[in-house]
């Protein structure tokens, strides 16, 4: 279309809710004439009537058989879509998903009038994320310290287990009930205890190594802790409005890890659901406030990783990538890559939040 003779006109942006806009405007009638035979083509493709063949009617028939309303909404239909990128060019927009499109005005031969509402990326202003997660993590008091108190927690916890299992075998028809073991009907932790356990001489061998496993329970669970504190802090300290698009997504991956975690205990979803009295309307509108959390965290994330310029290790990015196919072959590739260089990226970032390397948080002079 030329300055002379415009795809659209009276064209009007508006800021709504929840980083979208609004936009509004008319298409001339002039320029939607022009989509006249792409939507003529279009709706005769599966058009069947005798004497022609699917796609080879002539447009007056065409036409005469669709009727004036239903061709200029076509009509409509083609011009709208070639309309939208060419205003999210021509005002700059930086769209998420796919817009909402109104016909406000549809009366054949006259101007179509159009309302989109379309969800934009939200500027940031980013906080300074280094001092941010500094003082998030010094909130958080626990150590990876292995006290003597942690090592009888998990002796005990061994022969619970180990007392537990003995009572099922003892009393199969019981499978799943819970109960309570006294302690005083718990084995006794000796050397000939603990060689029932795995390859220990004593008690002292089985206690060495409970160390290092605890440890290694305690790092990993104070490194989660730490993160959840940082991510937090950086919700609380970035304050900006998600567009809704990445609230359903986000509601979304909600969803299937419920059902994949129901699934894992042999209950179909639906009947899991139907016992606890609940609709998958009424979740969502539970999980709203965390999806969108999550949501909010991920586009502060990107912008850092934008900012620290990440690069994710391309070997990793393929083992993991190969690793899960592998495990779930169904699965499409395209998702897949997108979950893993997400996850990758993630955790570049967070190491960077953590301290492993110095964080950038001024811009480059």
């Amino acid at each position: 279309m030329t300055d002379t003779n415009p795809l659209y006109t009276s064209l009007s942006v508006s800021d709504a809710d929840e980083s979208q806009v609004v936009i509004t405007g008319e298409i001339p009638v002039e320029a939607a004439l022009t989509y006249k035979r792409q939507a003529l083509k279009s709706l005769g493709a599966n058009a069947s009537v005798d004497g022609f063949r699917p796609g080879k009617m002539p447009e007056e028939m065409i036409e005469k058989r669709m009727g004036e309303e239903r061709v200029w909404n076509e009509i409509a239909s083609f011009a709208v879509s070639d309309a939208y990128p060419k205003i999210v060019v021509e005002k700059s927009l930086k769209p998420v998903g796919r817009p909402q499109i109104t016909l406000t005005k549809l009366v054949p031969g006259n101007p179509i009038g159009f309302s989109m509402t379309v969800g934009i990326m939200p500027e940031i202003t980013l906080p300074d994320y280094s001092a941010v997660s500094k003082k998030a993590i010094a909130s958080v008091t626990e150590t990876e310290e292995v006290t003597d108190a942690d090592i009888d927690e998990a002796l005990l916890s061994i022969r619970k287990n180990h007392a537990h299992a003995k009572w099922h075998q003892d009393n199969p028809d019981t499978h799943g009930h819970d109960h309570d073991i006294p302690e005083t009907d718990l084995p006794e932790m000796n050397d000939d205890f603990a060689k029932t356990i795995g390859d220990f001489a004593t008690v002292a061998d089985l206690k060495i190594a409970l160390k290092t496993q605890v440890a290694s329970e305690k790092k990993y669970k104070l490194k989660e802790k730490r993160r959840v504190s940082i991510a937090d802090a950086l919700v609380g300290k970035t304050p900006f409005a998600v567009p809704p698009i990445f609230i359903e997504s986000e509601l979304g991956k909600m969803t299937a890890e419920f059902e994949g975690n129901v699934r894992r205990m042999g209950i179909d979803p639906m009947e899991y659901l139907a016992k606890v009295e609940k609709t998958v309307d009424q979740l969502h509108a539970e999980w709203r406030p965390e999806a969108k959390k999550r949501a909010q965290l991920q586009i502060i994330i990107n912008a850092i990783a934008e900012k620290e310029k990440v690069e994710i290790d391309q070997k990793q990015f393929d083992r993991e990538v190969a690793h899960i196919m592998e495990h779930y072959s169904d699965a499409k590739l395209e998702n897949v890559k997108a979950y893993v260089e997400t996850m990758l990226t993630n955790n570049r970032v967070f190491e960077i939040l953590e301290g492993e390397e110095k964080a950038v948080v001024a811009d480059a002079k």
